[in-house]
């Protein structure tokens, strides 16, 4: 729960007693004045039960350390901490299980909550973020390790947008452009559309995997979440064809 902008544990079974889980925990894998910095080679992995949102934006990170967060839904709810909802961990167990058998060679954390995402509910869905650095944490699987990870279709898609104060020339367009078709597919990022809105609006799509590790950042915000492709390019942009009477 949040209590005085700080993130926070609650006991329930005893009349509400609180624990700052910002200071006592996350702060600790995150402020520079613990000692966590990036000669660390430290990369740090919450997993909660229960509900964790954040609120505050974030600035682009150059870090080579991860600090991500994964919890069970990003709405308090009672139903969060209770059966049968209270599973969230082990779905995730379920799931790097599947992954294992299948001969997976690892497992990205972003992804994978992109795949729980799929299977949640309108209630309970679970949510992923970055506190630290740019990249998911990934997981190595052992075993037969036959399935490359970056080439498997995304399950999730999320359109976005992303605010630019200042006005793209059509050159800068233009090299943006470029430089989206350059992306590897496993982090394949499309442009939708351009809107001039005083400022710049970008209009975006990706694996919602991608999109987690940019959300929270100035300027981004979530359209939808979908899980099917833009259906838009299958249509004919022909203009139809009309009959004309002779008189």
């Amino acid at each position: 729960m949040e209590l005085r902008g700080q993130f926070h544990f609650m006991d329930r079974s005893t009349n509400g007693k609180t624990c700052n889980a910002m200071r006592f925990m996350l702060d600790l894998a995150t402020q520079d004045e613990y000692d966590l910095h990036d000669v660390s080679n430290v990369d740090v992995l919450f997993v909660l039960d229960c509900c964790y949102s954040f609120m505050a934006t974030r600035e682009a990170s150059t870090t080579g350390r991860i600090v991500e967060i994964m919890s069970a839904t990003a709405r308090e709810n009672p139903r969060t901490v209770t059966p049968p909802a209270n599973t969230f961990t082990n779905k995730i167990l379920d799931e790097v299980g599947r992954r294992h058998r299948d001969g997976h060679r690892y497992i990205e954390i972003a992804n994978l909550v992109e795949r729980l995402r799929v299977q949640g509910t309108a209630i309970i869905s679970p949510t992923h973020c970055l506190k630290t650095g740019a990249a998911s944490v990934c997981i190595p699987l052992a075993g037969l390790a036959a399935v490359d990870p970056t080439t498997i279709p995304p399950s999730l898609q999320a359109v976005f947008r992303v605010e630019i104060v200042d006005n793209m020339a059509k050159v800068d367009m233009e090299r943006f452009t470029d430089w989206i078709r350059s992306l590897p597919v496993n982090v394949a990022i499309t442009l939708e559309g351009i809107y001039p809105t005083g400022s710049m609006c970008l209009i975006l799509s990706s694996a919602y995997s991608v999109y987690s590790k940019l959300a929270g950042m100035k300027g981004y915000a979530l359209i939808t979440e979908a899980t099917g492709s833009n259906l838009l390019p299958q249509l004919r942009t022909e203009a139809p064809v009309t009959s004309i009477r002779k008189k």
